[in-house]
């Protein structure tokens, strides 16, 4: 989209158990799995992947708070790409491959919609476009 994305040095991988969340990106059309980590990551927003169930998905990956919503608290959260099946309580394995924007704070949750639009887009892009890819 905007050409600014910056290739993390080394992948950085997580793992961690999908934990309920407050539903507001499935509200927005953007479901997301919530995964308690416990590791320090860098913030931002991410292209990716997550490994569930043996199967590697590309995923739009949002590290850090939640400024729109003022949230603070860290959240570590994943949009998976043609990915729907409820894993509540499983184990995953998140790596962040590229760093797409930092963390922004949006006037409203219409114009965050429209920013993970973008970003998944772009998400998309870079995995090469196939479902899974």
């Amino acid at each position: 989209m905007d050409g600014r994305e910056e290739p993390v040095t080394r992948p950085v991988t997580v793992t961690g158990r999908v934990v309920r969340g407050t539903g507001r990106g499935r509200a927005m059309g953007f479901p997301t799995i919530n995964v308690a980590a416990h590791e320090a990551l860098p913030e931002g927003v991410y292209a990716g992947r997550v490994r569930v169930r043996g199967e590697s998905c590309a995923a739009a990956i949002h590290v850090g708070p939640v400024p729109t919503f003022d949230r603070e608290q860290p959240m570590l959260e994943a949009h998976l790409l043609d990915f729907s099946q409820d894993c509540y309580g499983e184990d995953v394995e998140i790596e962040l491959i590229t760093q797409l924007r930092p963390i922004e704070t949006f006037s409203d949750a219409d114009a965050l919609a429209a920013r993970i639009a973008q970003d998944v887009a772009r998400v998309r892009q870079l995995a090469g476009g196939g479902e899974n890819a």
